[in-house]
């Protein structure tokens, strides 16, 4: 950014020779010194409506849509090298839910700030996908807060279990959520990357947020240590038959798509 900035401000002196830049009169020079103000202030609304924005070293935003954003943490992990996390945001008229935190509380309060300070709005809930710390690690920040948290019963328990902090919120099979009078989908469908993994779907932006059930391509099968390995195939099959109509699909890692990611996941995953 500081990179950008200098590069803006040189260009801007450019455009005038050495003698027409020292006859500047005051009421030019303010003028000038106005533009450059206002050059440097849309830098980050810039990065931040088009393209990827900076939250901190390892905490990015990428806009998907008007009203959808993917939250992404890069991590190392032994085995598994570096990667990142998937999470989602999704505004509408001022409200906003999240769907998982990032792994830790630091980022989570970044991602917080970010989403009061420039989409200026209010959380009022946030979505769990499975009971793994790169989807529930920053709760702390968000119960801290008085937002309440949703998850699967089975995440629910899975998460005590684990001595995680414990999703406020359970439901059994299905639930939907509203933002802005827009329907969120969550739904349990069978296990896959964990017995407990659900789906979350908002019908109004065609988005499908999969989480960790959902592989990139080309992607391998990643942590199968709490896998239910013989469903995963047909869980994703059942995803690709009720949300057919789904125009992005957000995994838990790795590049976002459409239901190309649905189709490699189920061929990763079959055993023929």
């Amino acid at each position: 950014m500081a990179h950008r900035s200098r590069s803006l401000f040189l260009n801007i002196l450019r455009t005038f020779s050495p003698k027409e830049f020292f006859h500047l009169n005051v009421f030019e020079m303010k003028n000038l010194a106005l533009v450059i103000l206002l050059s440097f202030s849309v830098l980050p609304i810039f990065s931040q409506t088009r393209g990827t924005l900076s939250l901190a070293q390892d905490l990015e935003i990428y806009k998907l849509s008007e009203r959808v954003y993917i939250h992404r943490t890069f991590q190392t992990v032994k085995g598994f090298g570096r990667f990142t996390s998937n999470g989602m945001v999704f505004v509408k008229d001022g409200q906003c839910v999240i769907f998982d935190t990032p792994p830790n509380v630091p980022y989570t309060d970044s991602l917080i700030k970010w989403i009061q300070d420039s989409l200026q709005a209010q959380i009022v809930g946030v979505v769990v996908n499975h009971f793994h710390v790169d989807c529930l690690g920053g709760l702390e920040a968000v119960h801290k807060l008085g937002i309440p948290s949703y998850a699967s019963s089975w995440t629910q328990y899975l998460a005590s279990k684990d001595s995680a902090i414990v999703p406020t919120k359970g439901f059994n099979r299905k639930k939907t959520l509203s933002v802005g009078g827009k329907k969120i989908i969550l739904e349990f469908l069978g296990g896959a990357h964990t017995d407990d993994n659900i789906i979350a779907y908002i019908p109004s932006e065609k988005v499908l947020f999969g989480g960790c059930m959902i592989k990139s391509l080309w992607s391998n099968q990643g942590n199968t240590a709490n896998a239910n390995m013989f469903m995963w195939p047909e869980t994703v099959k059942e995803v690709r038959r009720k949300y057919n109509d789904a125009e992005y699909v957000i995994p838990g890692h790795g590049k976002h798509g459409g239901l190309e990611l649905l189709d490699y996941t189920i061929k990763l995953f079959s055993r023929n």
